[in-house]
C-alpha cells in the first residue's frame, strides 16, 4: 500500500496519485452543548466536521469527517475505490486547514 500526507486548506484540492482529486469543501468548528437532563449521558464536547469530495476516473463522491472529543465517537476513515483517506489533524490557528494520509490500496 502506497500512502502520502498531504495538508489542505478550506475550498483547496489536490491531486494524489496522479489520478484522485481530493478537495475540502468546508471545515466546520462545534461545540457540544451537555443535555440539561442527562448531562452524564450527553456531556458537553467540543467538534470538527470536515467536508470533503473526491474524483476518481470520472466518478466523484462526498464524504464527511467528524473528529469529536470524548466519549463521542468520531469517524475518521474513508474508503472508497481503491482509496483510503484517513483525518490525521485539523488546525484552527490562523487559517483552518486539515492533514489527510491517502493510500492507495492494493488490489487483490
Amino acid at each position: 500500500m502506497k500512502s502520502e500526507q498531504i495538508s489542505l486548506g478550506n475550498n483547496s484540492s489536490i491531486i494524489v496519485f496522479e489520478s484522485l482529486t481530493i478537495k475540502v469543501t468546508d471545515i466546520v468548528f462545534e461545540s457540544i452543548e451537555a443535555d440539561p437532563f442527562d448531562s452524564e449521558a450527553y456531556p458537553a464536547g467540543s467538534g470538527v466536521t470536515v467536508y470533503l469530495s473526491a474524483i476518481y476516473a470520472g466518478e466523484s463522491t462526498e464524504f464527511i469527517f467528524t473528529k469529536l472529543s470524548d466519549p463521542y465517537d468520531s469517524e475518521i476513515i474513508f474508503k472508497w475505490e481503491a482509496f483510503e483517506v484517513e483525518l490525521v489533524e485539523v488546525s484552527s490557528a490562523g487559517t483552518s486547514f486539515v492533514i489527510l494520509v491517502v493510500s492507495r490500496l492494493e488490489r487483490v
